[in-house]
C-alpha cells in the first residue's frame, strides 16, 4: 500500500523504517507492510488517517461536468448543467461576461469562470515592480543582492510592450491586494457559481527555477516566498469561500503546481483540475 505522491526516481532514494507505534513526518511515498489479517490491518489504517486523505481518488475524480465555450456577446449558449469560459482580465470583456452569466442562469444553469491568478496581459496590466522574478544565485545573502539588481532593473523598464505578452506577478506583492479586490467585483458582476484558479503562480511556465526572488514583496528569499505564495492561496480561498458561500472553488494542477492532488488541496478547494 502506498500513500502519497507518485514514486518518481526524484523521491525515492531514500528508505526510513519506522519502528510500530512510532510517529514520523514524510512529504514522500509510504509503502506499508501489514503482517496478519489483510482487512483487520485496513480496516485499522483507515480509523488511523484523516478521511481526506482517504478519500483523494475519489474526490479527484468527481470533477463536474463542465462545458466549455467562449466568451461572446451573441449567439447560442450551449446546453449543459454547467457553462463556462476562460477569462483573461480583458476588462472589455466583463460587460459580455456578465450577460452570458445571466443567460446562462436564466436558463436554469450554472456559470464558471476559469481565470488565470497570477499571469496577467501587461495590455491589460503593466506593473513592472509586482513581477515574480526567480533569483538564480545561491544563499540568501547573494540571493538578497540579485533581487535588488532585479527590482532596479525592472523599475527602469520601459513601459512598452509587445501585443498579447504577458507575465506572472508575485501574489506577495501588492498584486496579491489588487487581485483580491478584482476577484471579488468579478464575483458580483457575473454571479459565478465556480471559479477556476489557472496558469503559473509559483514560477513562469517553462522555468525550473520556484519562487521569487525579489525581497521586497513580504518575503526575504526566493526559497521562502514558495511557501508563503501556498500560505497566500489557501487564505485567498479560505476569504473567498466565506464572502461567497455558495461558490465552488478550483484549481488546476498547473496554479498548484503538482500534477496530482494532495490534502491541502481538498482543506481549501473543492475540485482539482487537470
Amino acid at each position: 500500500m502506498q500513500i502519497g505522491l507518485t514514486p518518481t526516481a526524484s523521491i525515492n532514494g531514500v528508505e526510513i523504517r519506522v519502528p510500530p507505534k512510532t510517529l514520523i513526518t514524510s512529504p514522500k511515498v509510504w509503502t506499508m507492510l501489514f503482517g496478519g489479517n489483510r482487512d483487520v490491518a485496513s480496516e485499522t489504517l483507515r480509523h488511523a488517517l484523516p478521511p481526506q486523505l482517504l478519500g483523494l481518488a475519489e474526490e479527484a475524480a468527481q470533477i463536474l461536468s463542465i462545458t466549455w465555450t467562449k466568451i461572446k456577446p451573441y449567439g447560442d449558449i450551449p446546453d449543459g448543467d454547467l457553462i463556462a469560459v476562460d477569462y483573461d482580465w480583458n476588462g472589455e470583456s466583463l460587460l459580455v461576461l456578465r450577460q452570458m452569466s445571466r443567460r446562462v442562469h436564466d436558463d436554469g444553469a450554472k456559470f464558471g469562470i476559469r481565470l488565470p491568478i497570477a499571469e496577467v496581459n501587461l495590455e491589460f496590466l503593466n506593473r513592472p515592480a509586482w513581477r515574480l522574478t526567480a533569483a538564480t544565485s545561491i544563499g540568501r545573502i547573494s540571493e538578497d543582492v540579485k533581487a535588488k539588481a532585479d527590482v532596479n532593473a525592472l523599475q527602469t523598464e520601459s513601459l512598452s510592450t509587445t501585443a498579447g505578452e504577458k507575465v506572472v506577478y508575485c501574489v506577495l506583492s501588492d498584486y496579491g491586494d489588487y487581485l483580491w479586490q478584482a476577484v471579488n467585483v468579478l464575483l458580483e458582476e457575473t454571479e459565478a457559481d465556480l471559479l477556476v484558479f489557472d496558469r503559473p503562480v509559483i514560477g513562469a511556465v517553462g522555468s525550473t527555477l520556484k519562487g521569487c526572488g525579489i525581497y521586497r514583496h513580504a518575503h526575504f528569499s526566493r526559497r521562502e516566498s514558495i511557501g508563503l505564495i501556498y500560505q497566500w492561496m489557501f487564505e485567498f480561498a479560505n476569504h473567498l469561500h466565506q464572502q461567497h458561500p455558495n461558490l465552488q472553488l478550483g484549481i488546476t494542477s498547473m496554479a498548484y503546481g503538482v500534477e496530482k492532488p494532495d490534502l491541502a488541496v481538498f482543506q481549501h478547494f473543492d475540485l482539482f483540475l487537470p
